[in-house]
């Protein structure tokens, strides 16, 4: 059984103090800030914690985007977690997991923090392979189903806080029915003109124990991202549940070149199931 790895919390900032006689290193002049430094680098372990050390002379305002989803790449075997939010400017963010325990902290120091602090933040965990579904089942079980919390000091001093449901629904992983897959593991080869990526919709979950037999899995859109890894570019597109396939635009394509292509089955409540293969453009 391989040890899943989960990073639980992330510091964006240096929490050494500056070397004597040496520039304070968080983009200050060195004297009198060490105090400010420890009071604001002392994380709450809980949300209960959390709330009661709020100043209740600050303002609260939503956090209206965040999210913490699970995506599994059922090509490759791995999974893992994302974390995503988008607040008004902060200097310092936690996330509390359902059982009021936080799982992750980031900080702003220096420049980043005197030009407004944060506002989007995105972390992706490890993704580990996993060799069977139990695996997978043992793997999203370290977050459990539930509310989380996230709470943000912003630069002014006041507050911003939100939540996100996470959900253990995977959806299956997408058909892939074009290009052809090649039984070989080699890239089909396609035309320039007629370049077709397809798929059959996605109407089950993944058939682990922990989804319930009941819960029916409700695909939201697809997402198509198509790489030329040697040039660097990235065609990415998202599409409603009820389309199965996109036509690439030729001006895209170069004939001769490889390119990797994913397909997501994105569900309503975020999480994601990827199936990936690749193609060539045939030299006509």
């Amino acid at each position: 059984m391989k040890n899943f790895i989960l990073i639980a919390a992330v510091v964006l900032a240096q929490t050494a103090g500056p070397v004597a006689g040496a520039g304070d290193p968080r983009g200050r002049e060195p004297g009198g800030l060490e105090g400010e430094w420890v009071a604001d680098a002392a994380a709450a372990e809980t949300w209960d914690q959390a709330i009661a050390g709020l100043d209740p002379s600050k303002a609260i305002i939503p956090i209206d985007n965040a999210s913490v989803i699970i995506e599994v790449n059922a090509t490759d075997q791995d999974a893992g977690f994302q974390v995503f939010l988008d607040s008004e400017g902060w200097r310092d963010v936690q996330v509390f997991g359902p059982n009021g325990r936080a799982i992750l902290r980031a900080l702003v120091w220096g420049g980043i923090r005197e030009i407004g602090g944060g506002t989007e933040l995105f972390l992706e965990s490890q993704e580990p392979e996993y060799e069977s579904l139990d695996e997978l089942e043992e793997l999203i079980r370290l977050l459990p189903e539930g509310e989380y919390r996230f709470i943000a000091t912003l630069v002014g001093g006041d507050y911003a806080i939100g939540r996100a449901v996470l959900s253990h629904m995977l959806p299956g992983a997408p058909k892939l029915v074009s290009p052809v897959p090649s039984p070989t593991q080699e890239c089909s080869r396609v035309s320039r003109s007629a370049a077709v990526i397809g798929w059959e919709p996605v109407t089950e979950p993944l058939p682990m124990r922990v989804q319930a037999q009941t819960r029916d899995v409700n695909i939201a859109a697809y997402q198509v991202i198509v790489e030329d890894e040697r040039a660097g570019l990235t065609l990415s597109m998202t599409v409603d549940a009820y389309t199965n396939e996109i036509m690439l635009p030729a001006d895209f394509l170069r004939r001769g070149t490889e390119y990797r292509f994913e397909v997501l089955a994105i569900e309503a409540g975020g999480n994601q199931t990827i199936s990936e293969a690749c193609f060539v453009i045939a030299e006509e």
